[in-house]
């Protein structure tokens, strides 16, 4: 019936917007993670330039493997961001 069919249409929609606010809140999150990790990059970037880094080698290699992590970090938060953005394109489309 007609009722019938505007309810099932009125369910859809609900469900679509359910999915559609995790998303955003999910690419909300995952933009402020990848605003923090590109804060944290730049500043050891920062002291990666700094010469008197590398008086101490330890600390050299530190700050080293914490620029090798953040910048796999970044990667990977920027790859989900991604996918969740693709995600919400794809939800408009429906």
């Amino acid at each position: 019936s007609a009722k019938e069919k505007r309810r099932l249409r009125s369910q859809e929609r609900e469900k679509k917007k359910a999915q559609r606010g995790k998303l955003e809140d999910r690419v909300r999150k995952l933009e402020k993670e990848i605003m923090q990790l590109e804060e944290d990059q730049a500043s050891c970037n920062t002291e990666l330039a700094n010469p008197d880094s590398y008086n101490d080698p330890e600390k050299g290699k530190e700050l080293n493997e914490r620029a090798s992590r953040l910048a796999r970090q970044l990667q990977q938060r920027n790859y989900e961001w991604e996918i969740e953005t693709e995600k919400l394109l794809e939800l408009d489309k429906e």
